[in-house]
């Protein structure tokens, strides 16, 4: 089965509004701007990896507690970035693919809710999206990264993929693949775009 893991770096209030519910009801506040979007192609068939990380200049200033959890500053986005508009055609040839889209939470829709704010245009496609926190519950990254990977830091998206893609793999480890199907089927929904 093919997969995309996508895992975005966003403006939020703070941990505890970053849900999508709060994010919605705090927008007119600090609107969550993606500031970086990773995502990885990966096969459940095969080692091969595809791996896609965005940086966005954000029209808000990047706050304070988000430079310090994430390590990117409003320099370095403006020097390694480029707008919303323009970045995001390099991910649209990825959701058009018949991946099937996994995140830790509600990336995809947080991803959609840019999309129409700074394009507002339809690509008319639904997506495949899994919140892998109905599968597995909240993956911790940080804690991940603490305990098993000490050289890599959480708050990076595509450093986040990795993980998710280990975990979701090693959940998937004894299960054939009607069992699989199964687990997909039951927790997909979509997004349209």
């Amino acid at each position: 089965m093919k997969f995309a893991v996508i895992d975005l770096e966003y403006f939020s209030l703070s941990n505890a509004k970053s849900s999508y519910k709060n994010l919605i009801k705090f927008q007119k506040i600090l609107y969550p701007e993606i500031f970086q979007l990773g995502c990885i192609q990966f096969s459940t068939e095969s080692s091969k990896k595809i791996k896609t990380n965005i940086y966005f200049k954000t029209e808000q200033k990047i706050p304070k507690r988000l430079i310090k959890l994430t390590k990117i500053t409003q320099k370095f986005l403006n020097k390694n970035g480029d707008i919303f508009s323009k970045r995001i055609k390099k991910i649209i040839p990825i959701l058009k693919k018949d991946n099937v889209f996994l995140s830790n939470g509600d990336d995809l829709k947080i991803m959609k809710m840019n999309y129409k704010k700074f394009i507002n245009k339809k690509i008319g496609i639904n997506v495949k999206f899994i919140n892998l926190r109905k599968i597995l519950g909240d993956t911790d990254t940080e804690f991940y990264f603490k305990e098993n990977e000490k050289n890599k830091r959480a708050h990076n998206a595509i450093e986040d993929c990795e993980i998710l893609i280990k975990v979701f793999k090693k959940y998937l480890k004894n299960k054939n693949r009607n069992e699989i199907k199964k687990i997909i089927k039951r927790n997909t929904e979509f997004v349209k775009f």
